[in-house]
């Protein structure tokens, strides 16, 4: 018995597992095995579908704090440097822009 692995933030298919014994399957052509389960795939009633399937909805607040992470951290590690090294608080304006533009693109729900 096979079970179809798919990627689990794009949905593309990226493999097989074995689950007799939790083998990995790629379907490159490379792994021991693949050839075993496409003549056993070839053999059901109801084949497994190697399609990609649909990624998952990833929630509103789960994308909000990535943006966070990824856009305005290091926009506020660069002003709070600037303010305290060099008494400059001209990036916190780049910060707080960016910090309205996320919360406009992922409101609060």
């Amino acid at each position: 018995m096979y079970e179809v692995v798919h990627h689990p933030a794009t949905g593309k298919t990226i493999g097989v597992r074995r689950l007799s014994d939790g083998a990995q399957l790629n379907l490159n052509g490379s792994s021991p095995g693949l050839t075993e389960f496409l003549q056993w795939n070839a053999k059901q009633a109801k084949p497994l579908s190697l399609a990609d399937v649909a990624p998952p909805e990833i929630p509103w607040d789960e994308k909000r704090r990535a943006a966070y992470q990824a856009e305005t951290d290091p926009l506020l590690a660069e002003a709070l440097y600037d303010k305290f090294e060099l008494k400059d608080e001209t990036k916190f304006n780049q910060w707080i822009a960016a910090v309205k533009a996320i919360k406009s693109r992922y409101p609060i729900q």
